[in-house]
């Protein structure tokens, strides 16, 4: 039995883009940084050099968390070892595939969700472009670290990666050059709400079951 023309055809296609997916991944891989310490804009990467299951309570946000919520004060004044998380303009997308990789080596009793990534998204992007830019970040490390390619040298590019670092703020990001804001009513209500996006729901979602999965308790915080 012979194949038909555009059954081999089908064939050559599917061997192609298996070919061309193979070779995105093996690219992504060597445009991921050397070091764990530039992950992302903050000191979240940090915590893939912690020792195993030692996190108690991790954080999971954006800048707002980064700046904001320091474990080190949990540990100093209650013995709790937790770990920030965050980094500028993390959505609901990104912070779904990371917690699924921090569970590889953490079991965090309590996971801390900011809820202001439920309405990342940058510019004049639609929530759709959002979200497929930052799932395909997530999946693709090529498209994460592609601009990683002027750091390559012929020195580093078989040199293997050290993710060992560690913060010593544990992801907090302290900024010392601002005060703080007066006592006064700004936090009112205006009767204005905003309904999330179903893609953003479907996602928070899944990281709850995540959270379930591995007995974590979760707490949302605005």
């Amino acid at each position: 039995m012979t194949l038909k023309t555009w059954q081999k055809n089908g064939l050559r296609m599917v061997a192609f883009l298996l070919v061309l997916l193979m070779l995105v991944l093996a690219v992504g891989h060597y445009l991921m940084p050397q070091s764990n310490r530039y992950l992302e804009g903050y000191t979240a990467g940090g915590i893939l050099g912690e020792d195993f299951d030692t996190i108690d309570v991790l954080v999971l946000g954006d800048s707002n968390a980064a700046q904001g919520i320091a474990p080190m004060k949990w540990y100093d004044e209650h013995g709790i070892t937790g770990y920030t998380y965050a980094a500028g303009w993390m959505s609901m997308y990104n912070l779904y595939y990371r917690l699924k990789q921090i569970y590889e080596e953490q079991n965090p009793q309590v996971v801390v969700l900011c809820t202001a990534p439920a309405y990342t998204k940058k510019g004049s992007e639609t929530t759709m472009q959002s979200a497929l830019g930052d799932i395909a970040d997530e999946l693709l490390p090529l498209l994460r670290f592609h601009d990683n390619w002027k750091y390559l040298t012929p020195g580093n590019l078989l040199t293997e990666k050290d993710y060992s670092w560690r913060d010593v703020n544990k992801g907090y990001t302290p900024i010392t050059d601002v005060a703080g804001r007066p006592n006064t009513d700004y936090m009112y209500d205006t009767g204005v709400s905003e309904p999330i996006p179903l893609l953003v729901q479907f996602y928070m979602q899944r990281i709850l079951q995540l959270c379930a999965d591995h007995d974590s308790q979760v707490v949302l915080i605005t």
